[in-house]
């Protein structure tokens, strides 16, 4: 996008493309409040039921113990995705619904509404991703997880040139694209690998034996 004649330069050589870089800047401030609520129950909740399940293994206890101990780390995971979730869609929908009122308040250009509402809608998906993603590495999907950022990343910049060639009217619609189908992958990545944990913590364990 700033190699395209949307970009502009500022004082001190820095490209930036107003048009779609303001809007998708004030879409990303929305997921603050539901990022201080996912890691607030990361720190409470989620890291809590990952200890016990690790201390239940170091303790030897039964398998019947561990699976329990499994899935309460699965419901504890799914239950604050969904509170997240809720969350940051309210914020979601006061932004697509205040969009016209929140370009008029920052001064930008009535046709930004619609690359806001995009980037609003992206930023639940991205949210979604990036929690998703982020809880991988607690379970040492390190390949998962590198994998989901490099599709990300493809993603973002083939759907961006799409968009280009389509013209001004759909930025925005590459952005969301990306993180939809990327929340979606991500989702299920996280809930196959709660569900086989278990298995994915001895299996690792013997391999590090090895």
């Amino acid at each position: 996008l700033w190699c395209s004649p949307l970009s502009e330069y500022v004082s001190g050589g820095l490209v930036h493309a107003p048009l779609y870089d303001s809007p998708m800047f004030v879409a990303y401030l929305s997921i603050i409040p539901s990022l201080a609520i996912f890691l607030m129950l990361l720190e409470n909740e989620i890291f809590e039921r990952i200890t016990d399940f690790q201390h239940s293994i170091e303790r030897h206890a039964t398998l019947q113990k561990i699976r329990s101990n499994a899935a309460a780390i699965e419901r504890t995971i799914t239950n604050a995705l969904s509170r997240v979730t809720l969350f940051q869609l309210a914020f979601c929908l006061l932004f697509a619904v205040l969009a016209p009122a929140i370009i008029g308040a920052l001064d930008m250009l009535f046709k930004q509404v619609a690359i806001l509402r995009f980037g609003a809608i992206g930023a639940l998906f991205q949210l979604l991703f990036l929690i998703c993603s982020t809880l991988l590495l607690f379970f040492n999907r390190h390949g998962v997880f590198a994998a989901l950022q490099i599709l990300f990343l493809t993603l973002q910049a083939g759907l961006m040139v799409v968009t280009l060639f389509y013209g001004e009217a759909y930025l925005g619609v590459g952005y969301l694209l990306a993180t939809v189908v990327c929340a979606l992958i991500s989702v299920i990545a996280l809930e196959r690998t709660t569900k086989d944990i278990v298995y994915l913590t001895f299996s690792a364990a013997a391999r590090e034996s090895e």
